[in-house]
């Protein structure tokens, strides 16, 4: 069976060995990949657009993986498709146009897709609990880019009408939460709905969190470039967490999009990052918050192990990832009640669940583990129990060929 998995980014291995960019993402692609490639009568082929100008092809631990000119989608897919003749495409996410000029190029070939999120929906939940006078004002940066946050909704909104064409052109769908079945729904009713859990990076089923270990008092935020993750809250929480443990402090990875030193940087700070400034400076936080960068998986990994608290804020998700990875190490986790979260943690069992727009719970909720070893040791054991059942890398590959096989 000929599988093609249609990508959103080019996977870290794949940038190396072509010398092109990549990002540290698709995580859940890159922990599967190896273990679908040694199936029996399975040949996997991995395509995913990129900056250049022509299509280059490497072969890495029986995966043969493609990357095509992002201007020039058409062409490429009329040369790639008829080479491989893949027996199933499955396009791992929805919003982005080379999925949707495949599906119009071939419309007779069998696809499924993964939801991951839902920029369609997303749109709805971007702006949400920022000021309107943070969501409508622009930057330098904003303004040259025609990119504030309220323009940012909307771009969201406009690639959520290729999501929605993607969705209702496919016959199958495969997602893993009650919020992803229940939008799949409403975008086409008449697509099977498989249920597969993702799996994750290697590194972490291989690490355990230990508290006598970590750096006490310290709470890892996973990401925050965007709005929608939630990082504004995070600093209105620290405050009232600083009262009680003076010597807390909030690691966040990602790209520091706060940069406000240089010309260059004041020239490319958007008004979101003014808005973390901004709240940084009033809340007297400088000295608690510390930006990593872009961190691999490995030193995401150490970060995690390292922390007392993981912290997810999002006004909506569907499964983050990063909520799976920390639980999967036995770090205690505060999530807020967005999306699918509830299908992966279980409220003061495994962790803390609050609503998103309560952003004082955060400060209950992070100084109640802070306070207590037993209840972190407690959400530790059994979160790190369910999310080795959620994440169980034997049962998803066995489960997606199932689905391969019924499609």
């Amino acid at each position: 069976m000929k599988i093609l998995w249609v990508s959103n980014v080019v996977l870290p291995d794949v940038g190396k060995a072509l010398d092109i960019d990549y990002a540290n993402a698709g995580g859940w692609m890159k922990a599967i990949i190896p273990d679908l490639a040694k199936k029996q009568n399975i040949e996997l082929f991995v395509a995913a657009p990129y900056s250049g100008d022509k299509i280059l092809k490497v072969y890495i631990d029986n995966v043969n993986y493609i990357v095509f000119p992002r201007d020039q989608t058409d062409r490429s897919w009329l040369q790639i498709i008829p080479d491989i003749r893949p027996n199933i495409i499955h396009l791992h996410g929805t919003e982005f146009s080379h999925g949707k000029i495949l599906m119009d190029i071939f419309p007779n070939e069998k696809y499924v897709t993964s939801i991951q999120g839902l920029v369609s929906i997303y749109s709805y939940h971007y702006k949400a609990f920022i000021p309107h006078r943070i969501a409508t004002r622009k930057s330098i940066r904003d303004f040259l880019k025609q990119d504030s946050i309220k323009q940012q909704s909307r771009k969201f909104m406009k690639r959520g009408l290729i999501e929605k064409e993607i969705l209702s052109k496919t016959k199958h769908i495969i997602g893993r939460t009650n919020w992803d079945k229940a939008c799949a729904y409403q975008i086409n009713p008449n697509a099977a709905y498989h249920h597969c859990n993702e799996s994750l990076r290697e590194s972490f089923y291989n690490n355990n969190w230990d508290i006598s270990k970590c750096e006490k008092h310290s709470i890892f935020f996973s990401q925050a470039t965007y709005p929608i993750k939630g990082l504004h809250l995070a600093l209105m929480a620290l405050p009232q967490i600083l009262k009680d443990f003076p010597d807390s402090h909030l690691y966040v990875a990602g790209d520091n999009i706060t940069k406000n030193e240089t010309l260059k940087q004041k020239l490319k700070i958007s008004s979101y990052g003014k808005y973390l400034n901004e709240l940084v400076y009033k809340l007297k936080l400088k000295e608690h918050i510390t930006f990593l960068g872009n961190l691999c998986e490995e030193d995401m990994c150490e970060r995690m192990m390292n922390s007392h608290v993981f912290l997810s804020a999002s006004s909506i998700e569907n499964s983050p990832n990063s909520l799976g990875e920390a639980m999967l190490l036995g770090v205690p986790c505060i999530s807020s009640d967005v999306g699918g979260v509830t299908n992966m943690m279980k409220h003061n069992t495994e962790g803390y669940i609050y609503p998103a727009d309560e952003y004082y719970m955060i400060s209950y909720y992070v100084k109640e583990i802070f306070d207590n070893p037993d209840i972190a040791l407690q959400f530790s054991e059994k979160a790190k129990n369910h999310a080795k059942n959620t994440h169980d890398k034997i049962k998803n590959i066995d489960e997606l060929i199932q689905i391969y096989k019924k499609i």
